[in-house]
């Protein structure tokens, strides 16, 4: 059966290139057969090219050619020789316009030995022309901050039991799901993100990239008209990059970030390997590849000798507990902005008749696989250098109120020193009384609505609980006055430790049953009777916790701290110093912390946080 091009729907997976002239798909075609003839000598695999006519297509200014050949390999489970084959049907298509390229593998290996030729540095075949997509092309062309779908992060931090050499983070947009304090010790190695540029179809897609494999991925076509319109949208989204006709992509700013000038990487004192097979689910590597990946990564042991004051360094390789010898690495940076690692043999220290030593040396010259730490506070990792920088992360979800009327550092109504509970919302200037009038939109014009119970006391869920019915939300807030009410009142650090802690403490009341358990334990105290409807004062907490009983898992979650100590003039005043740094500023980066803090336990949950300071601006 001879194949057409229109029977075929290729998987969009490819890896891409440029050429600093056109680009001609017959000559790589003819390269890439070379290397299908000729098996390297230790593969156990046969790979042979079917005697069918070349598939070839031309539209307009996109040329493609395509491959089919069939491999033959005994199954990893397999020891009784050659007598079971798995046999497999793979493609190559090659897909050209102008001077950039995809070429789609079905065959992970055949990819990573094209891979491999093309980015030696002496070439004089047919793949002389061709240089691999670098990684900042590769992100300003396919990847978007908006919509974050999945991450595959790798940790530069000092190994620890505690936290993991790499994760995989999934959701509707990660940005925001980042930890600004924890996740500043990762970087991405690969991430799907809807596009910025293109559309398929009127719709945008989520698009896969590997920006150090010179890769990306997007998933089925369907049919093979399909693949070749896409292929092109895809080739023209790559010139925009090279060509520097769109802005250049700048990662997520809590994760690590790469670097080029190696010039204060110093001190190396750990290596791992981490090889891609066990991360990335879009590496559909052989089962003998994958035990090979799980081998070294699990059973090798790498102990670094004799760090240097650069990048360099010698390590000592153990496998399963056998020492092999001692491996130098050295590193430079090239001009085309890609690093160089350098793997030799320590001549004195090297056992060559060792089973694993030819292995051993391949396997730790892999620049994709290798990982080092250094004391310089940089990591090297999926072959290039990359710096930790702990930044101070501004806390901005804060709500601004208008509090004219009201006093900024009383509480709640007291009289003579006594909690008086009936005065909540009357004629009283304390905050309770602010939150039960105006509650949920706090504005001098706002209007109390949906059920609102005030629980302060020993073993509180909340000051004050609110419940929206549509759209279902519940709410806890946490009310704190400032020690000072003076205009020009600093900020203090000291004003929110207590009551943030307690919004932490308490955020498992979002639960409805526990919250409505926690509830009833306490019904017959006077607090009880605290508790409006749309601003009306009912007999108890009955009704309340009848709604809470029927509302569906879907209901949003919500943590409130209000506390008056911060004013949004002197917020915005510290804003504006820009990078100068100030006594003030510094207990303001303090305050982020520990907002931040709180922020992530109650995204932990799946609840938003906020803080509410004093809008003391004009127009308020």
């Amino acid at each position: 059966m001879a194949l057409r091009h229109q029977d075929l729907a290729p998987y969009l997976s490819a890896s891409v290139f440029k050429s600093a002239e056109n680009i001609s798909v017959e000559s790589i075609r003819t390269g890439i057969k070379a290397l299908l003839q000729n098996n390297p000598a230790h593969s156990s695999t046969k790979k042979t090219v079917k005697n069918l006519p070349d598939i070839n297509h031309s539209n307009d200014d996109v040329n493609i050619a395509c491959i089919h050949y069939l491999e033959q390999r005994v199954p990893a489970w397999f020891k009784g020789g050659s007598e079971i084959l798995d046999k497999y049907n793979h493609l190559v298509v090659i897909v050209a316009r102008l001077r950039t390229c995809l070429i789609c593998f079905t065959d992970n290996a055949l990819r990573d030995r094209v891979m491999a030729r093309i980015s030696a540095e002496a070439q004089d075949d047919a793949f002389s022309s061709l240089k691999r997509l670098l990684p900042r092309e590769i992100n300003t062309a396919f990847v978007s901050n908006e919509e974050i779908k999945t991450l595959w992060l790798n940790g530069i931090h000092r190994r620890s039991a505690v936290r993991p050499d790499a994760k995989v983070l999934a959701g509707s947009n990660l940005e925001s799901a980042l930890n600004p304090l924890s996740d500043q010790s990762f970087y991405f190695s690969s991430i799907r993100s809807a596009s910025k540029n293109i559309e398929f179809d009127n719709i945008k897609p989520v698009i896969g990239a590997s920006s150090r494999n010179s890769r990306i991925w997007i998933g089925p076509t369907g049919d093979w008209t399909t693949f070749v319109k896409r292929s092109r949208m895809l080739l023209e989204q790559v010139n925009l990059a090279i060509t520097n006709e769109i802005s250049t992509y700048q990662p997520p700013p809590v994760l690590a970030q790469s670097k080029l000038d190696i010039g204060n990487v110093a001190d190396a004192y750990d290596m791992a390997l981490v090889p891609p097979e066990l991360l990335d689910t879009d590496y559909n590597s052989s089962d003998a590849s994958k035990a090979l990946a799980q081998r070294w990564a699990y059973e090798g042991k790498f102990e670094i000798t004799n760090n240097k004051s650069n990048a360099d360094f010698d390590v000592v390789v153990t496998l399963a507990g056998s020492r092999i010898g001692k491996l130098h690495y050295a590193f430079e940076v090239r001009n085309n902005d890609e690093i160089k690692m350098q793997v030799s043999t320590v001549e004195s220290d090297w056992d060559d008749d060792h089973p694993d030593a030819e292995e051993a040396l391949k396997i730790c010259s892999r620049k994709d696989w290798v990982t080092v730490y250094y004391d310089s506070g940089d990591a090297f990792s999926r072959g290039q250098f990359y710096q930790m920088q702990f930044r101070d992360m501004p806390f901005d979800d804060w709500e601004w109120v208008n509090m004219n009327g009201f006093d900024v550092s009383k509480e709640k109504p007291m009289d003579d020193g006594k909690f008086v509970i009936d005065n909540i919302g009357k004629d009283d200037d304390s905050l309770f009384t602010l939150v039960a009038k105006r509650w949920p939109g706090l504005t001098p014009d706002s209007t109390a609505q949906g059920w609102l119970i005030c629980d302060d006391g020993a073993m509180e869920s909340a000051d004050f609980i609110h419940l929206n019915e549509q759209p279902p939300c519940l709410s806890l807030i946490h009310v704190k006055g400032s020690k000072s009410k003076k205009d020009e009142r600093s900020v203090s650090v000291a004003d929110y430790e207590v009551v943030v802690g307690q919004a932490v403490k308490n955020i498992r009341h979002l639960d409805a049953d526990l919250l409505a358990e926690k509830l009833n334990s306490n019904a017959g105290n006077k607090i009880a009777t605290a508790i409006w409807h749309n601003g009306i004062k009912q007999d108890n907490r009955a009704a309340f916790i009848e709604k809470l009983k029927t509302i569906s898992a879907n209901y949003n979650r919500k943590v409130y701290v209000l506390q008056p100590r911060v004013r949004k003039g002197s917020f915005d005043a510290l804003n504006q110093l820009g990078e100068q740094v100030t006594a003030e500023k510094k207990r303001m980066r303090q305050l982020d912390s520990l907002l931040f803090g709180a922020k992530l336990d109650c995204m932990a949950v799946g609840a938003e946080f906020y803080v509410i300071g004093e809008d003391d601006s004009a127009a308020a």
